[in-house]
């Protein structure tokens, strides 16, 4: 006959709810950060952290100190459930699980630490390091790179004027950081606004494009964008290529992003874009199913 086990803490739990007098929610969220932190079965304390999930945010030191237990699955299960809703708190804790000697830790981990960045009051993203390789000037094709994954950032509702980016060797002597009042109208640059209360999250992108592929039919373009922490812990990294046209014969193109551009430029232009657009998802702050599994993201553009 099968027996089955169940820890003091739980059957007390149960006992409660099936009494006249069902229990508040602060009871319901002691029991259970009761269970995920003294249950002896690491498989009790795994699923008493994935059933916080409604309720992450109230119980984040509890799961923040999850992350460093023993069993991997508990670890994985407490990262899983920050992934949805980590306050800025678990920012160190995070990037110590990204570290983790399981896969899947690292795999939730990571996910949590980008979806907390998309939900970070101030962000400060250090994108100099954007090195490009295409059949034009090295110097102008690395700002055709840097500029497009900066529109991005900018663009997007999620990275409003109260985040930071910091390419202040692109501002005057008399700002420190570029300010985006109205994009329509670009980039303007100002003053800092006062300074936040919190100090920002950093974190770093890095960046590469080459010619991969030429031909009498066009160029293929190949670009590489990874998100880290300043400490070098990838939490992200993704990839896309993207086809241009060959150059007219004689002519050098132009350099405002028209469909004038020399194939390599228009390539760098459409590749950099659509790994942008894959590093903005993964800075979604919502839920989110499963992180895309290890390895390179090959999204190909134009021809096959």
């Amino acid at each position: 006959m099968r027996r089955s086990f169940l820890p003091p803490l739980l059957i007390a739990a149960l006992a409660v709810s099936a009494s006249a007098q069902p229990p508040t929610r602060a009871e319901a969220l002691d029991t259970l950060v009761a269970v995920l932190t003294s249950d002896p079965s690491p498989r009790v304390r795994a699923q008493a952290a994935l059933a916080l999930r409604p309720r992450a945010e109230e119980a984040a030191p509890a799961l923040q100190s999850a992350l460093r237990d023993d069993s991997p699955v508990v670890r994985a299960a407490a990262a899983r459930v920050l992934a949805d809703a980590a306050p800025e708190s678990a920012w160190p804790f995070l990037l110590d699980a990204a570290r983790d000697s399981d896969a899947l830790v690292c795999k939730w981990a990571r996910s949590a630490a980008c979806r907390l960045l998309g939900r970070a009051e101030h962000v400060q993203f250090d994108v100099r390091r954007m090195s490009a390789r295409v059949g034009v000037s090295r110097d102008w094709s690395d700002k055709v790179f840097q500029e497009e994954i900066l529109t991005a950032l900018l663009a997007t509702n999620r990275f409003d004027v109260t985040r930071t980016l910091d390419f202040g060797d692109e501002a005057s002597s008399a700002a420190d950081e570029i300010v985006v009042r109205d994009w329509r109208k670009g980039p303007v640059f100002a003053p800092p606004d006062p300074p936040s209360s919190k100090a920002p999250i950093p974190a770093a992108l890095l960046g590469k494009a080459e010619v991969v592929e030429r031909s009498s039919e066009g160029v293929r373009v190949r670009a590489e964008l990874s998100l880290e922490s300043v400490g070098g812990v990838t939490l992200w990294s993704g990839d896309a290529t993207a086809w241009g046209r060959p150059p007219n014969a004689g002519g050098a193109g132009t350099s405002d992003g028209s469909a004038r551009d020399p194939g390599d430029l228009a390539a760098l232009r459409t590749a950099a874009r659509t790994v942008a657009r894959l590093l903005m998802g993964a800075l979604s702050p919502g839920p989110s199913p499963d992180p895309v599994p290890e390895g390179t993201r090959d999204r190909r553009i134009g021809r096959p």
